[in-house]
């Protein structure tokens, strides 16, 4: 019994640990080393922030899971939100997802009604 036991343990350690590594594929050669995953298991990009231009404005490169380019502009916090954000704070950490156009971010709008979003300055 402590044999079959041993065997299933071994088996759940062994998935969960094979799971986990897939959640994150491999960058392809054409993103830059610095650009970090922003997705889960069922899809992503991958975000460089090239740069800080000025207080709550970032110019970002995204690339589809593949390497593609798929975005090279600059993004803007939204106002309201603008007070949230930490000078010392790097902008990724706060990163939850991309929905084609914005980067939806982890914190709240002041009023908590809405998760604030990095604005594609060019899609506004």
């Amino acid at each position: 019994m402590k044999k079959i036991i041993l065997n299933l343990l071994s088996i759940f350690c062994i998935l969960v640990i094979a799971c986990k590594s897939n959640s994150i594929p491999k960058k392809p050669d054409i993103v830059p080393n610095e650009a970090n995953w922003l997705g889960g298991a069922d899809g992503g990009v991958w975000v460089f922030t090239k740069e800080k231009i000025n207080s709550g404005q970032y110019l970002i490169n995204i690339y589809t899971d593949a390497g593609s380019l798929w975005v090279e502009d600059t993004f803007r916090i939204e106002e309201k939100c603008l007070p949230m954000l930490s000078d010392a704070i790097n902008i990724f950490d706060l990163m939850s997802g991309f929905d084609g156009k914005d980067i939806i971010l982890k914190i709240k709008s002041p009023d908590d009604k809405y998760f604030c979003r990095l604005r594609n300055i060019n899609k506004e």
